[in-house]
């Protein structure tokens, strides 16, 4: 062979190479986020708050005294308020306004609205923070929490219990160099955050979509193939989908 022919042979692997590493590093998703939605409990009237400093004065530190120790004080830092609601069963001021679902269900003097009162010690407080850092590739993460008139937590955030406040959840690129690894395309690629109450842990989920769901199919539900499932904070495999384990695992 001679050294013309050797010197394409080189330079078609090393294309092949480059080839790759743009095929399964280079697209992958730049960012996650986990959602937990608007909270509010029901009542009968409800005040849409726009500013955390139109709270109540105790509301405002039983928010931050809670968030910055299950959180810690750097997250915190790199947190917003999002969104804010006081609902009540008695209008509050001029800006309480008429839940219209909750008043026909829950009318006036009724056992049913008297059983409300019982549940609840309003006014009941629903707080949204947003947490973000896109050092890391967290571009928001939903802190929702409710506090009733005590200062009780009616709602707890979904947030992974840390062994420190410091611990830090592990950046996505090494979620992408898992993928990388296990030759994962970034075609129709999904990395999301999720919190499972049940274990209170928080974990990167990597799955492909596959098709639509559809009415007159097997399923409503779009088809997705599961990749695996990883401990946020630790970066511990928890599931996943191979055939060979331990080519799976191995790093």
């Amino acid at each position: 062979m001679n050294r013309f022919i050797k010197i394409i042979l080189v330079l078609i692997i090393i294309l092949n190479l480059n080839s790759c590493k743009g095929k399964f590093d280079d697209n992958y998703p730049k960012t996650v986020s986990q959602l937990d939605g608007f909270w509010s409990t029901n009542s009968l009237y409800e005040i849409e708050i726009d500013n955390f400093n139109k709270f109540p004065d105790t509301i405002q530190y039983l928010t931050k005294n809670y968030l910055t120790e299950r959180i810690g004080n750097k997250k915190f830092e790199k947190s917003k308020f999002t969104y804010g609601y006081i609902a009540s069963n008695e209008p509050l001021n001029d800006s309480s306004k008429a839940n219209f679902i909750d008043t026909l269900l829950y009318e006036k003097d009724s056992e049913k609205n008297k059983g409300l009162d019982t549940k609840y010690n309003y006014p009941v407080y629903s707080i949204g923070y947003e947490y973000s850092d896109l050092k890391i590739g967290i571009e928001k993460f939903d802190l929702a929490l409710i506090i009733d008139n005590n200062g009780k937590i009616l709602k707890h955030i979904n947030f992974p219990k840390l062994n420190s406040v410091d611990q830090n959840f592990i950046p996505l690129d090494s979620i992408h160099n898992i993928l990388a690894k296990r030759k994962i395309s970034s075609r129709n690629l999904k990395l999301v955050l999720r919190f499972d109450k049940k274990s209170q842990k928080t974990f990167y989920y990597a799955r492909t979509f596959i098709k639509k769901g559809s009415i007159t199919g097997p399923s409503c539900f779009p088809e997705h193939k599961e990749h695996f499932k990883i401990n946020a904070i630790t970066g511990k495999i928890e599931e996943f989908n191979s055939k060979n384990t331990t080519e799976y695992f191995d790093n």
